[in-house]
Order: C-alpha cells, then sequence, then structure tokens
C-alpha cells in the first residue's frame, strides 16, 4: 500500500518538472545562438542528447555532445559567455522551489 502522500509527492515533481520544462523552452527560444539553446536544452533542461540532435538536423547525440563541451571550454576563455551561461542558469532555478 502506497503512503498518503505519495501520490501528492509525484504530483508535485511532475508540476515542477512541467514548469521547469516551459521556462527552458522560453529560454531556448529567446536565445540568438543555436549552440547555447542546444546548451540549455541539455545541461538545464535535461534532455537527452539525442532528442536534441533530432531538432538541430545532427544525426546522432555525439554532435550535441559536442557543441555542449565546446560552449563550456569557450565559456572558460570568454568572460562575457560564461556570465550569459551563469544568467541562464539563475533564470531556470528560480523555478526549483
Amino acid at each position: 500500500a502506497e503512503a498518503k502522500g505519495d501520490e501528492e509527492i509525484r504530483w508535485r515533481r511532475r508540476a515542477h518538472a512541467e514548469e521547469n520544462s516551459r521556462v527552458i523552452q522560453s529560454l531556448v527560444a529567446q536565445e540568438a545562438d543555436r549552440r547555447v539553446a542546444i546548451w540549455l536544452r541539455v545541461r538545464l533542461g535535461g534532455e537527452r542528447m539525442t532528442s536534441v540532435a533530432a531538432d538541430y538536423g545532427y544525426r546522432d547525440g555525439s554532435g550535441v555532445h559536442r557543441v555542449v563541451q565546446r560552449v563550456e571550454e569557450r565559456a572558460q576563455n570568454d568572460p562575457a559567455l560564461a556570465r550569459h551561461l551563469k544568467a541562464l542558469k539563475r533564470k531556470a532555478s528560480s523555478v526549483k522551489s
């Protein structure tokens, strides 16, 4: 038998996941750099690389993996990009409450 609160916990998690997905989709829609949009969907949205690959015309997830790696490497030497990624993380995490 399930505990009385289990269903509510599942409902809250599902609602949170849906809200997080909406926030990520909104951030992606506003993002001019498709590489950063890919990074957003994978790193902050938790999407599978193979799913993202299909949307951006990659054959498989390996191309998406390389894009994500390059964005993160570029951010190490590009303070403006690093600030941008940090701001996106802050906006995405504002949902988590």
